[in-house]
């Protein structure tokens, strides 16, 4: 039964992801109301919470550790913060509260969290290998000069979208990876498929523009994060890669 409710929340956030925004500006032409946004962030952030409860006897197949639900814990104070109103927010904050009960009387079990300092430095580096390439093209090559601004550099750090990458994380490299794994496919055929799907979902760069971030940097990150959770077994880890590669690609969008 909480196998048949895992699927169904997990192909709930696969429609969202994939077809929410195209879904909402045919809808509201681009003029998306409040209470729709509050409904958004709301069925995200519970649907979450109830897939990590639904499988907290199961959380080490979907690499989530305790550093990943603290990060679920922060997105949450996120929402109720700066996104929802009070009267919304006080849905997010019995969620969280559920959440660190959960944490603290150990009605979870979850993945081990066992990586040294130098290995995550290194998936970092790696993970933002493609938007190195592109910055030291652009000021090498093509001349562009950059005015750093520490003002600027903190907006684009606090801005970066936690939900976003507490949501795909979980979605791709949580629930889509286990789910392969009990179809008993390789390692390898996991991380490819989970790469296609992260890859995939990120389609609506091209009517963006974002060309060399969907045809270059995606398919490298996301293979890239892939091989990071089968080898670290944890998906805070990419997670912090995640944010990296946003805050890195934010950065350099907003001064190129």
């Amino acid at each position: 039964m909480k196998q048949k409710i895992t699927k169904v929340l997990f192909f709930f956030l696969l429609i969202v992801r994939f077809a929410g925004e195209i879904f909402v500006d045919k809808l509201y032409n681009s003029q998306i109301p409040d209470w729709f946004k509050y409904l958004y962030f709301l069925a995200i952030y519970s649907t979450i919470i109830m897939l990590i409860w639904f499988n907290k006897n199961h959380l080490q197949d979907m690499n989530i550790d305790r550093w990943f639900i603290l990060l679920v814990l922060v997105a949450g104070a996120f929402l109720f913060l700066f996104y929802l109103p009070p009267a919304i927010g006080v849905i997010i904050l019995f969620l969280m509260a559920f959440m660190a009960w959960c944490l603290v009387n150990a009605k979870l079990n979850l993945a081990v969290f066992n990586i040294n300092p130098w290995n995550l430095f290194v998936y970092i580096y790696i993970s933002l290998i493609p938007v190195s390439l592109l910055f030291f093209y652009d000021i090498f090559f093509a001349r562009v000069e950059i005015k750093i601004s520490e003002q600027l550099i903190l907006s684009v750090a606090i801005n970066r979208d936690i939900l976003g990458i507490v949501f795909e994380e979980i979605l791709f490299r949580g629930v889509l990876w286990m789910l392969l794994t009990n179809l008993k496919l390789s390692p390898r055929k996991v991380v490819i498929i989970q790469a296609l799907f992260f890859w995939i979902a990120h389609y609506q760069l091209l009517f963006k523009g974002s060309y060399y971030t969907f045809w270059v940097t995606l398919p490298v990150v996301s293979l890239t994060y892939g091989v990071i959770v089968y080898k670290s077994k944890s998906i805070s880890v990419t997670s912090l890669c995640h944010w990296a590669n946003n805050f890195a690609t934010a950065l350099m969008n907003s001064y190129f």
